[in-house]
């Protein structure tokens, strides 16, 4: 009986390609040469297509909702008033779907193009409610805040095995100092002044939270019980 080349399994006379490996088991230049057949490739394709499938439906689905808000706001008040704001927020989700269908393997690709696409929604959405009032001393601050504090977790993430309860631990961190900066930015454009109160207040509660993940992650790990780190 014939033997496959590639992984060793017997074969039936007159087989061209082996049931187990998919390849020629008389040739292996050629089948390197050409196009994969295996299973994990074939569910490869599959996945791939199963993306572009759900991107194109939803794609359809999204676009069309922009185009009923237009024409309802268009019959109704003889003008564009709200659908714009809509149709900004239908096409944010859009771009955003579009970036985690086709870059979720690539983070920093995502986080990026998510950021910008959130701060045009943004600009946007200020232009299309009167001028540019808020955007560049609230929205474009915060939002360039959030996504900075998302990628030092994700530098920490590569650089530091976080995979454990150091990974919240952090995360609470970077959650307290971004509530800092938020009403940093928001007292300066409300009254021109800082006066923290409820970051500080959110500060307070997360620090001790995050130092018990701390804690349990890189001592009790170690096989290390609470009552001989105690002694009791």
């Amino acid at each position: 009986m014939p033997i496959c080349i590639h992984c060793g399994v017997e074969l039936d006379d007159g087989l061209k390609i082996c049931p187990l490996c998919g390849k020629n088991p008389e040739n292996s230049a050629a089948e390197a040469a050409g196009p994969a057949s295996t299973p994990s490739a074939i569910l490869k394709i599959h996945k791939k297509e199963q993306r572009r499938s759900l991107w194109e439906l939803s794609t359809i689905l999204l676009f069309s909702g922009i185009v009923i808000c237009l024409m309802v706001d268009l019959l109704t008040v003889r003008g564009f008033q709200w659908a714009p704001l809509a149709s900004v927020q239908i096409l944010l989700a859009w771009v955003v779907l579009t970036l985690f269908l086709f870059s979720r393997k690539r983070p920093l690709l995502l986080l990026a193009g998510t950021m910008v696409a959130v701060l045009a929604a943004l600009a946007a959405t200020d232009l299309f409610a009167g001028g540019f009032h808020w955007f560049l001393p609230v929205g474009l601050p915060i939002t360039a805040a959030a996504f900075l504090f998302l990628s030092i977790l994700l530098f920490f993430h590569r650089r530091i095995p976080l995979n454990g309860l150091n990974l919240p631990g952090a995360g609470l961190l970077l959650i307290a100092g971004f509530c800092m900066v938020t009403e940093i930015i928001l007292d300066l454009f409300m009254t021109g002044s800082i006066d923290l109160r409820w970051s500080l207040i959110t500060t307070v509660s997360l620090l001790p939270l995050a130092l018990i993940l701390f804690f349990t992650h890189y001592r009790l790990k170690k096989g290390r019980r609470l009552e001989t780190l105690f002694h009791v």
